[in-house]
């Protein structure tokens, strides 16, 4: 989401990012605040609809990957950990809230589950895909 899987690097995202991470009490999930400034002044709609476009590693087809990494949900109230860190068996973000942003171009928040995709299925999900990128050394 924030940069390109080359053939031999990971190249970043060629925009700034600033982002804030609030630990409350919840049992799962993580909730990201993020503001972005974009090269070109697009809308919340447009930014919404790229997000809800990403495909991810869906092409490798690997057993662990969701087909859609990024949930995009447009409810005022959403999202939150209790409701969405489980989204697509807890392997995707949920994107919500998605509005222009006064500082910079657009900001959003982010719910993803801190234990399956932030731990244990990233780890699984990073080896898959470097087993069928045939990246792993012999």
């Amino acid at each position: 989401m924030l940069g390109s899987l080359l053939a031999d690097r990971i190249e970043l995202a060629s925009f700034p990012v600033s982002t804030q991470s609030h630990r409350v009490p919840v049992v799962d999930g993580h909730t990201a605040s993020l503001s972005v400034r974009l090269d070109s002044d697009v809308g919340a709609d447009a930014v919404a609809r790229t997000l809800a476009s990403h495909r991810g590693l869906s092409h490798l087809q690997l057993p662990i990957a969701p087909p859609a990494p990024i949930v995009v949900t447009d409810a005022e109230d959403r999202p939150q950990p209790r409701l969405d860190a489980a989204a697509g068996e807890s392997m995707v973000a949920t994107v919500g809230r998605i509005r222009r942003c006064p500082v910079l171009t657009v900001k959003m928040l982010v719910v993803g589950h801190n234990l399956v995709r932030g731990a244990a299925a990233a780890a699984l999900l990073n080896a898959e895909a470097l087993h069928a990128m045939n990246l792993l050394p012999a």
